[in-house]
C-alpha cells in the first residue's frame, strides 16, 4: 500500500531528524555550561578574543543546523519537508495504526494521547495542525535563517535587516524539541523527556587542569 510505504519513510525521515535535533541540543548545552563556567571565575571573565571566536562559530554552526531544518528542497531531509509531507498525507497516521504500536499499553490511555495529539475523536491528523506548526517553525526559524542565507552561506552584499541573536537560536531549537517530542511519540509511541542525549563522558574535566603552564608564553 502507498500509505504504507510513505510512513515507512516519514519514519525513515524523522530517525535522521531526531539525530540531528539531539546534536543541536547537545551543541547547545555544551556551549551554555562553558559560559557558566566563565562566568562563575572571575580571574577569566573578562573580554578575550578567544571568547568570541567561539560565540561566532557557534552561532554560525548553529544557525546552518537550524536552517536546514526548514530546508523545502524534495532531494533534503528537513522537518519542514517531513511536515509537508504528511501535511499531504495524513492520512499515514491513524489512531489504528498509533494503537498498534504498543502491545503493553493499555487501548484506553493510548486513545488518549491520540486525542491529545490530534483531536478529540479524529482517527487521522488535521493538515491545517501540521501546516500551523510548519509555520511555527519557519516563523521561529525565519531570523537564523536570513542570517544564514546571506552571510554564512552565500555571503550577500547586503546584510540581513536582524543580526540573530543567541535567544533567536535557542527559541529555534526549543521549538525543534516540542515538534519532535510531538512527531515522535506519533510515529513511534515513544515519549522523549528531553532531546538533551545523556553524556557519559566528564567532558568538563579539561578544565579542571592548567591548559598551558606558567613557564609557557
Amino acid at each position: 500500500m502507498a500509505s504504507e510505504k510513505t510512513y515507512r519513510e516519514l519514519n525513515r525521515e524523522l530517525s535522521v531528524i531526531y539525530h540531528e535535533v539531539l546534536n543541536l541540543r547537545l551543541d547547545q548545552h555544551i556551549f551554555w555550561e562553558v559560559q557558566d563556567i566563565i562566568r562563575a571565575n572571575p580571574s577569566i571573565n573578562v573580554y578575550n578574543e578567544f571568547y568570541s571566536w567561539m560565540s561566532l562559530a557557534y552561532a554560525a554552526s548553529m544557525s546552518a543546523a537550524i536552517r536546514r531544518q526548514v530546508d523545502k528542497r524534495k532531494d533534503t531531509i528537513s522537518f519542514v519537508g517531513f511536515l509537508r509531507r504528511l501535511a499531504r498525507q495524513p492520512g499515514v497516521v491513524t489512531r489504528a495504526r498509533y494503537k498498534s504500536l504498543s502491545i503493553t499499553a493499555p487501548k484506553d490511555h493510548m486513545d488518549g494521547d491520540f486525542d491529545q495529539l490530534v483531536g478529540v475523536g479524529r482517527d487521522t491528523m488535521n493538515p491545517t495542525e501540521i501546516q500551523k506548526d510548519i509555520d511555527d517553525l519557519i516563523a521561529k526559524a525565519n531570523v537564523v535563517k536570513r542570517y544564514t542565507d546571506s552571510i554564512i552561506a552565500h555571503h550577500g552584499k547586503i546584510p540581513p535587516p536582524v543580526i540573530p541573536k543567541f535567544s533567536d537560536v535557542d527559541e529555534a531549537i526549543e521549538l525543534l524539541e516540542k515538534l519532535l517530542k510531538k512527531y515522535f511519540l506519533l510515529f513511534r509511541a515513544k515519549r522523549l523527556r528531553s532531546a538533551l542525549p545523556e553524556i557519559v563522558d566528564d567532558w568538563k574535566a579539561i578544565f579542571r587542569v592548567a591548559w598551558i603552564g606558567t613557564d609557557k608564553p
